[in-house]
């Protein structure tokens, strides 16, 4: 018999705190899908629409469907297929209206257009009259049923598929997609792990954190505040133009690019931050690119624009070992001499400086986020190291 338990979700009073107790909860359930996790979250606290493709299995339904739960929203799943017609996806006729009233319309209860949140299943197998009827829901949250306009709910779509769109007719469709993801299959060791999940009696992570659309409200309010700078703005511009040299017929429309402003800063909201940096960009990745060959391309650009990130971490890297060094030899000491505590509390001021530099260092991969998650924990361990041998309050 499999034991279960709960990583709980703590009680806690600011929106970030429930929404970051969610996304703790989905990486230990869900293994290998940070960045997904964080995309569909941000396509959440920005109601943009998130396509994510990849090979079956990969769990793309799968977080959607926590998600969903953790949201308390009215959900609506659509699996399509070539057969699929508008009654599938919207609701079928209002016979009623139809006969009484002579208007056609239809009854959108439990359809497309009743959803909060909206999972579209194998989302281009269906043909392009099907997926036009999607459009102004998906984009400006509005059905025209008959002669009367109606205001949908929605506050999240996702698209998932195994494949991209082969027709070009299905262009409109696939544009409304500003958030774009494709999953690769898990490591040998993530595999291996959810093997032992399954065969033996050990505990299984559940995802018990929960959001209420006021959260998910005053989250948005709060990104809404988030600053952006012109270095920023500019990185963006440098990137559009390197990506435009890079990709033959390459480009980001004006309307894309202010679809991009809400994405960035809510991605440096999730970081604690209440003004975007260059490091913000990085989410770009999952924007700019139209087809899956272009992928590589779209992250070196990103990475080569928002600076040399090698060469950035390594010097710091190198400075960290020279520090570790020295303080090793002085740990090595039974006593301090007045001398040896003003170097102390030199490489105490070396490494302050270290860590503020880390945070302003763009990453543009995940390799990248941890090795500058890596330098910031050796930061961390030697300040505590030069508290100690000036017996000061180690940090936490």
């Amino acid at each position: 018999m499999t034991t279960t338990t709960v990583v709980e979700a703590t009680s806690t009073n600011t929106a970030r705190e429930k929404i970051n107790t969610l996304i703790s909860q989905l990486n230990a359930k869900v293994l290998e899908r940070s960045d997904l996790i964080d995309l569909i979250m941000i396509g959440l606290l920005t109601q943009s629409n998130l396509f994510i493709g990849g090979p079956p299995g990969t769990a793309k339904t799968l977080l959607i469907e926590l998600v969903s739960k953790a949201l308390g929203m009215s959900y609506v799943y659509k699996l399509l297929g070539a057969d699929s017609t508008t009654d599938d996806v919207i609701g079928g006729i209002d016979l009623v209206a139809l006969q009484q009233d002579k208007v056609f319309k239809r009854n959108l209860n439990n359809g497309l257009a009743d959803a909060q949140v909206a999972c579209i299943d194998e989302c281009f197998k269906a043909n392009s009259p099907v997926l036009n009827t999607m459009l102004n829901i998906m984009n400006e949250h509005i059905y025209v049923n008959g002669h009367e306009t109606v205001n949908c709910p929605l506050e999240f779509f996702v698209g998932l598929s195994n494949e991209l769109a082969q027709d070009n007719t299905l262009a409109p469709f696939w544009d409304r997609f500003v958030l774009r993801y494709w999953v690769a299959d898990a490591s040998r060791e993530s595999v291996l792990a959810l093997l032992k999940r399954s065969s033996n009696p050990i505990t299984e992570p559940q995802v018990t954190a929960s959001l209420s659309i006021d959260d998910i409200l005053a989250a948005r309010e709060e990104i809404s505040q988030v600053e952006i700078g012109d270095e920023v703005h500019v990185a963006m511009l440098d990137i559009f133009a390197k990506l435009r040299e890079k990709l033959e017929d390459h480009r980001v429309s004006t309307r894309r690019a202010r679809q991009l402003v809400p994405i960035i800063k809510a991605r440096a909201w999730l970081s604690g931050r209440a003004k975007a940096s260059e490091e913000d960009l990085s989410v770009l990745r999952h924007v700019l690119w139209e087809d899956i060959r272009q992928i590589p391309t779209v992250k070196n650009v990103i990475k080569e624009v928002l600076g040399a990130f090698e060469a950035q971490i390594e010097a710091l890297h190198t400075d960290l070992k020279k520090i570790g060094s020295k303080l090793t030899q002085l740990s090595k000491k039974t006593e301090l001499t007045t001398e040896d505590k003003t170097t102390v509390l030199a490489h105490k001021a070396t490494l302050e400086d270290i860590k503020e530099k880390i945070d302003t260092i763009p990453t543009s991969t995940d390799q990248d986020t941890t090795r500058k998650t890596y330098v910031k924990r050796a930061v961390t361990t030697y300040i505590a190291t030069c508290n100690k041998l000036i017996g000061g309050t180690e940090e936490k």
